[in-house]
């Protein structure tokens, strides 16, 4: 008899465990600050990289996204600076016209994608100050006035919220981009700077509160525990 409750003392604890498993908090808010962390220091070393080199060292660039195109120039500079246009090189077309200029050079990437990493910093930094909860759409309405998010926060209207949201934010960047791809239209630097705006800031601020809301119990559902035998 003593054996089967210790048994069944064990299966307990495990179902209970098993419930209240959660991602570390300390990671989660760590993980966070370290991203937000890593994302201002490549903001700052986009605009110090153009900055620290001779002016016209880098201009008339024309690439293409997702690859290495300069390698051999990004070698003639010294190393930090070399590092930073080389993995601007990688992720961005660095098309001198659509690219803004800093002391005479291009900078490492272009003005969406510029203007895309700057605001993402400000995303991650929204997030990390907001009150964690399981559910992003909830966190989201956090950010507003009370009156309003006490008639937003019933059924189904925080998804709603969330998706109006994610469309204010993405489609001026869509829409600015989508119709320089398949038209003969050509922004302006200042317009691609604009449109990365919004989207960077929502990027950030849902990556981050995904981030987050890992820093709450996981929901599973209880695993049955079996009964132990009547004693005989």
């Amino acid at each position: 008899m003593n054996r089967q409750g210790g048994r069944q003392g064990r299966l307990n604890a495990t179902a209970t465990s098993v419930r209240r498993m959660r991602f570390p908090k300390i990671y989660a808010r760590s993980g966070l600050w370290i991203i937000l962390i890593i994302s201002l220091v490549w903001n700052v070393s986009m605009v110090l990289a153009p900055l620290t080199i001779p002016p016209g060292t880098v201009s008339g660039l024309y690439g293409g996204a997702n690859r290495l195109d300069y390698g051999d120039l990004w070698s003639t500079l010294p190393p930090a600076q070399g590092t930073v246009y080389m993995l601007g090189d990688i992720e961005c077309h660095q098309i001198a016209s659509r690219t803004i200029y800093i002391n005479g050079n291009q900078m490492p990437v272009c003005a969406r994608d510029a203007s895309l990493f700057l605001f993402l910093s400000f995303g991650f930094l929204m997030a990390a100050v907001v009150k964690p909860d399981i559910a992003i759409s909830r966190m989201l309405l956090r950010f507003l006035p009370a009156k309003v998010r006490s008639r937003l926060e019933k059924g189904m209207r925080p998804l709603f919220f969330t998706l109006f949201l994610s469309f204010i934010c993405l489609a001026p960047i869509a829409l600015d981009g989508g119709l320089q791809l398949v038209t003969s239209y050509e922004s302006t630097n200042a317009l691609r700077f604009i449109t990365g705006f919004p989207a960077g800031i929502f990027f950030g601020l849902i990556l981050g509160l995904m981030i987050q809301s890992l820093q709450l119990p996981t929901p599973s559902r209880r695993a049955p525990v079996p009964e132990a035998p009547p004693p005989s």
